[in-house]
């Protein structure tokens, strides 16, 4: 089995205030060599295919066209795409009839019978390989935190009533909407309904995997372990990994882990087979030293699995200047070394350009001052540095050298870039010289979660 592991594609993202649909048709041609190239028995998406749950229509025709060039191109390759924390559920489940006649297969919802009941075969899919060898594929769409709360309660009810394991877990009867168990405030009641949903995958894997036959997990969730750059906010759902889960959680009899939601390609907890692919552009400036690729994966009988990365250059760069703030007139002198806007137009790619032409290749920008006074003409002052410069300016970050007298602010420059969650914590913290209480961080949680469901189910 040759798998080809991608994630995080953000398709829809405004950057900014640019759009990034052009880089995005660059990647995804470059996708569809790699598979020419490398003939994948399997291309496996590990969620947040679009940026957010009502993505612009050029988007999805993107996603689509990607879709059928792919399935045109090779008949045999087949396509496993999970919802991320970004997607709506609904709208990537809403074309599966037609899909999965093309050997196109999505998972976006937990499948639930009612009644505290999960049919949990219908997140296994058979894959095979060109020879007809049968690998089996866990799809595990993002678990959000009301759910996974509800699952914890029963596998608590489970425990207590001696029925232990997952089955006697999902075969008692829901709590009441609104009704939260004694040990709500417990943070680690998220990684309990994981850990429940994967209890039954593997329950439903046993009754189907017949020896020598290899399996592989595609999610997409944030694994204990993993590393997030400190400033990179753009996929902390909540401080503290309240809604993380522990390695372990992945047996040791899968033979490959296929993870999204983290855009750092990273192997978790030194595990060589648990893996996040990364996102294929750089979401923030906070990204800028990451690098971008898929991994392909080869599964052979009697040999270890074999992962190589393959790595993807992004059409447009980011940039910052200077690499840390400085004053002024230090970041005018860095902006006056760069490069003059050059006329010659860029070669087109080798499946030629978008129906929108090429991407702007200018790199974007983001300015970092430091400056206790800033001058009323600083941004015009910088506007003009830039004027005939190839770079877009993008985000201008002013910091205070005495970060004491600008705490106001700079608790509304955070309300810009922090989740809901983390602003909370910084909050009380500044107001009460404390964490905030798990009690009221599950409360918080719970009425985010809400929103989020309502937000998925408007689309």
């Amino acid at each position: 089995m040759r798998i080809l592991h991608t994630a995080d594609w953000h398709l829809g993202q405004n950057f900014f205030g640019y759009d990034r649909s052009r880089e995005h048709e660059v990647f995804l041609n470059w996708l569809l060599d790699r598979v020419e190239e490398y003939r994948p028995d399997a291309l496996l998406v590990a969620g947040d295919v679009f940026d957010g749950p009502n993505p612009p229509a050029s988007s999805q025709r993107r996603y689509y066209s990607f879709l059928s060039r792919l399935t045109e191109m090779d008949s045999h390759v087949q396509t496993v795409i999970i919802a991320g924390n970004h997607d709506s559920a609904a709208r990537l489940e809403a074309a599966v009839p037609l899909l999965e006649d093309r050997r196109v297969f999505v998972r976006g919802f937990l499948p639930s019978l009612g009644e505290g009941r999960y049919e949990f075969s219908k997140l296994l899919l058979p894959l095979y390989d060109r020879q007809g060898r049968r690998t089996w594929c866990m799809a595990v769409p993002f678990l959000r935190m009301g759910e996974m709360d509800m699952l914890a309660g029963l596998r608590q009810q489970a425990g207590e009533n001696g029925t232990g394991g997952v089955t006697g877990a999902l075969a008692t009867d829901v709590p009441e909407p609104g009704v939260c168990p004694e040990d709500s405030g417990n943070p680690n009641r998220y990684r309990m309904g994981v850990e429940s949903v994967f209890d039954g995958l593997y329950q439903a894997l046993s009754c189907c995997r017949q020896e020598g036959e290899r399996a592989v997990i595609l999610a997409h969730l944030q694994a204990t372990g993993s590393e997030i750059s400190e400033e990179d906010r753009s996929e902390r759902i909540v401080i503290g990994g309240v809604e993380s889960v522990l390695p372990e959680v992945f047996d040791k009899k899968i033979d490959y882990v296929a993870l999204g939601h983290l855009h750092r390609a990273q192997k978790v907890s030194g595990r060589e087979h648990v893996r996040y692919a990364g996102a294929p552009l750089p979401m923030s400036f906070a990204e800028t030293r990451y690098r971008q690729g898929i991994y392909l994966v080869d599964m052979e009988e009697g040999k270890e699995v074999e992962i190589e990365r393959i790595e993807f250059a992004p059409p447009v760069p980011l940039l910052r200047l200077p690499e840390r703030p400085a004053a002024l007139a230090e970041v005018l002198s860095c902006l006056s070394s760069l490069p003059e806007i050059r006329e010659e137009r860029e070669p087109e790619s080798s499946r030629g350009a978008s129906p929108d032409g090429q991407p702007d290749r200018r790199p974007y920008l983001e300015v970092r001052i430091c400056e206790s006074h800033p001058s009323v003409f600083m941004k015009e002052q910088i506007g003009q540095a830039l004027e005939h410069k190839a770079v877009r300016l993008a985000k201008l970050v002013l910091e205070n050298p005495h970060p004491e007298s600008a705490d106001r602010e700079m608790l509304r420059l955070d309300m810009k870039s922090l989740g809901p969650m983390e602003l909370a914590e910084k909050l009380y913290r500044k107001q009460h010289g404390e964490e905030l209480p798990s009690d009221l961080q599950q409360l918080l949680l719970r009425v985010i979660s809400e929103v989020e469901q309502e937000n998925v189910g408007m689309v």
